[in-house]
């Protein structure tokens, strides 16, 4: 008689078993087979003698989906089609939302990000980098209305960490800066932290951090010590573990509390709590100094330095997709550019110039 299923066993199996289950819409006919062999194995009483239950719960642990084996070809595959379509562009652009929606919720949101938050299907991902990859185009992450370090598919257990893995030889790199931008993340954040912490371990950087202090923690004065340092920690945590090509400092002339209507506010908040927190390797690199003239920051080390106030012109929401007014955003007004923005519903957006300052929208579904 066959050894009994380990724990460990009977868990890949039930979060295999989840994810088909939960997925069922993306499923195709070998996925929505293999559900229906899972269902009249585990409906009692079993049909199958013990030692072929065994034998076939065997299969099961190889041809479930999991993060190290997500068996794509048992979900649906993307039109392709779009892809192509927009990739005929000279400059063509693509974009994926791995997340809708931001928990930040920053009291100051330039595009009015909802707190619900959709995830995108880990197989929606790595099938669209399949896609992208075999184009050889370049993969963006969509930052404007997320923070893709906010990432989770918890059926796979996955985070950014392990979507940069998975379509790492398809990502639109610099080196080895990510294309993406993040506010920071506190440090008992579930997915973040284990993402950043792979994405260093990589040996990866990303292109921006995003440095303000627009929380409801800083709404009323004064401020305590241990919110300054709540937030000085989120900052440093970012920049030791991704050592960011560039800092935006945000700021707001009609914010309501004196550490945020100012650039020289925002920029003295970290010269005084986040700065002093990097590694001592780190510090040098990210040092800046407070001028009285204009530029108000010099910067002395090896980044790019940002500033401006922090507002966007043009509303980006409609439901869970981009508006028109956005598209000049992503094409960034390129007569001959395109922009293709995949969602984590399996909608998408293209965005094509017409090559005399107007541009063509179209929303699909991939399936």
């Amino acid at each position: 008689m066959k050894v009994p299923l380990s724990f460990q066993e009977a868990q890949r199996i039930d979060n295999g078993i989840r994810i088909l289950t939960r997925y069922t819409k993306l499923l195709n006919g070998s996925g929505r087979s293999l559900l229906q062999i899972t269902d009249a194995l585990f409906s009692p009483p079993s049909p199958l003698p013990p030692e072929q239950l065994a034998n076939r719960l065997d299969e099961l642990i190889v041809g479930l989906p999991s993060l190290k084996t997500p068996h794509l070809e048992l979900f649906k595959q993307p039109d392709t089609a779009p892809f192509e379509e927009a990739n005929k562009a000279k400059h063509a652009r693509f974009f994926v939302e791995l997340n809708n929606g931001c928990e930040t919720q920053c009291t100051f949101c330039g595009v009015e990000a909802p707190s619900r938050m959709q995830q995108m299907p880990f197989p929606l991902f790595l099938a669209a980098a399949d896609i992208l990859g075999q184009l050889e185009a370049g993969l963006r992450f969509m930052d404007y209305r997320s923070d893709p370090f906010q990432y989770r598919d918890v059926l796979f257990g996955a985070n950014l960490g392990d979507a940069v893995t998975a379509a790492l030889d398809d990502l639109a790199m610099k080196g080895n800066i990510l294309p993406l931008q993040t506010h920071g993340w506190q440090a008992n954040h579930k997915f973040a932290h284990p993402a950043a912490e792979k994405i260093h371990q990589m040996g990866l950087r990303i292109e921006r951090l995003s440095i303000h202090l627009f929380h409801r923690e800083f709404d009323k004065l004064p401020v305590t010590q241990a919110t300054f340092d709540l937030y000085a920690e989120r900052f440093a945590r970012a920049i030791n573990l991704l050592r960011p090509a560039s800092i935006a400092f945000r700021y707001d002339n009609y914010a309501r509390t004196k550490v945020n209507h100012s650039l020289g506010a925002t920029a003295r908040f970290y010269l005084n709590h986040v700065h002093p927190r990097l590694s001592s390797e780190l510090k040098s690199d990210y040092e800046v100094w407070l001028n009285e003239g204009w530029p108000h920051l010099v910067l002395q080390g090896k980044i790019k330095l940002e500033y401006a106030q922090n507002c966007f012109q043009g509303h980006l929401y409609e439901s869970e997709h981009l508006t028109d007014d956005a598209a000049q955003h992503f094409v960034k007004g390129d007569k001959k550019g395109s922009a293709l923005v995949v969602y984590p519903d399996g909608m998408y957006s293209l965005f094509k110039s017409n090559g005399n300052n107007s541009l063509s929208h179209q929303l699909g579904n991939l399936f």
